[in-house]
């Protein structure tokens, strides 16, 4: 069923619950302008399929049946943050509330080039998934934050001026970490953040 929907059309419903939690169907339907028919197909996925959302409790009404209202799943569920700076690396490993986990920061050791960089990045992971504290195949992922030019399609630093790197290829940590990667340039990751969690979602 997942894969019938857009995936900007199931992001704006997710969030939209994740923001709203205590939400109905007809709200969110509201709120997204997308149809209640809609609503309520990808509802059932995210439930169903995707277990990032689940139902608690009714919205009493003076008339008709009570609503089922809807949260959003984020416990239980982690995904682990890296800072890739030219002198720490830091990594963070929350759940899907932003609470966070565990923590850790590591010297780069630029100078020692590239490949050690890359080999400290999985060392920072790899630490991070080694704890009692949860469960490790609840880790959904890894994000990276890298600065310089990115190139997602082809896996590419293509210019980093932090750490004088060319055409760097980041597929020694996708291959090391058996974990899906997600980066991309640190003033864009930043911007995101701010965006969904600080003052950017003001606006």
């Amino acid at each position: 069923m997942a894969n019938i929907f857009t995936r900007e059309t199931k992001s704006r419903i997710l969030e939209t619950i994740r923001e709203n939690e205590g939400i109905s169907r007809l709200e969110v339907a509201a709120v997204t302008g997308f149809s209640t028919a809609t609503v309520t197909r990808i509802v059932e996925s995210l439930m169903n399929d995707d277990d990032l959302v689940e139902e608690r409790g009714n919205q009493s009404l003076p008339k008709g049946r009570p609503r089922k209202l809807l949260y959003f799943k984020g416990h239980n569920k982690y995904i682990i943050g890296i800072d890739l700076g030219t002198t720490y690396i830091r990594g963070v490993l929350s759940d899907f509330n932003t609470e966070s986990i565990k923590e850790i920061d590591i010297i780069t050791e630029a100078h020692k080039g590239h490949r050690h960089v890359l080999s400290r990045v999985v060392e920072v992971v790899e630490n991070l998934q080694n704890t009692s504290i949860i469960d490790p195949t609840k880790i959904y992922g890894v994000g990276l934050a890298v600065a310089g030019l990115i190139n997602t399609s082809t896996d590419t630093v293509e210019y980093s001026p932090a750490f004088d790197w060319h055409d760097v290829k980041l597929n020694e940590i996708k291959n090391k970490i058996k974990l899906p990667l997600f980066y991309d340039n640190v003033s864009r990751v930043m911007a995101l953040g701010e965006l969904q969690f600080g003052e950017g979602r003001k606006y």
